[in-house]
């Protein structure tokens, strides 16, 4: 009876950490050192380079990133801007994927999924939201959207460039509902 009693205190440490998401605080040294990747515990995992910026925000927006940020790297990579172009790395700092030249920002993995801007060729300063798997790669057969929500418990709201219509998604890129028919203008 006494060794399972010894085992299970290691057995419920080893479920909780199963359950912990790994977490890492992203530090800004400074503009001319880049940033550091820490863990919960300030234990040094990884540096970034001048000039590679990590996306820590949901919406793309103009301002620049400020000093520290908490990263969840649970399910997806870290989505890093170098110039023009984004690669995916990994908690120890490591690059996993290159994503394409035609991206133009790149949110946190959320929900399963990346949201990403892609270049709407000969229109200036016009996108399409695209939605990529952990690996990079494109989901719901490569659909773009006019617009396009974070998924949020599972949906997300979208405009299919085929359509006027705004529809509510499922994980999977079906539609759930028109919301152009309840919905007035």
């Amino acid at each position: 009876m006494r060794p399972i009693l010894l085992l299970f205190p290691l057995f419920l440490m080893g479920v909780s950490t199963l359950w912990s998401q790994p977490q890492i605080m992203l530090l800004r040294q400074s503009n001319e050192q880049g940033f550091l990747g820490i863990d919960d515990a300030g234990n040094h995992l990884f540096e970034l380079p001048p000039g590679h910026e990590p996306t820590v925000r949901q919406d793309r927006e103009s301002i620049r990133l400020g000093n520290f940020y908490k990263v969840n790297l649970s399910e997806g990579g870290l989505p890093v801007q170098y110039g023009e172009h984004y690669y995916l790395m990994d908690i120890k700092g490591n690059k996993i994927a290159d994503l394409p030249d035609s991206l133009n920002w790149v949110s946190p993995f959320q929900e399963g999924y990346f949201r990403a801007y892609e270049r709407y060729e000969n229109r200036r300063n016009a996108s399409w939201v695209v939605y990529l798997d952990k690996t990079g790669k494109p989901c719901f057969d490569g659909q773009r959207f006019w617009e396009g929500s974070p998924f949020v418990s599972g949906v997300a709201i979208v405009q299919p460039d085929t359509a006027d219509d705004w529809l509510l998604i499922d994980l999977t890129g079906h539609p759930i509902a028109n919301l152009s028919d309840s919905i007035p203008g």
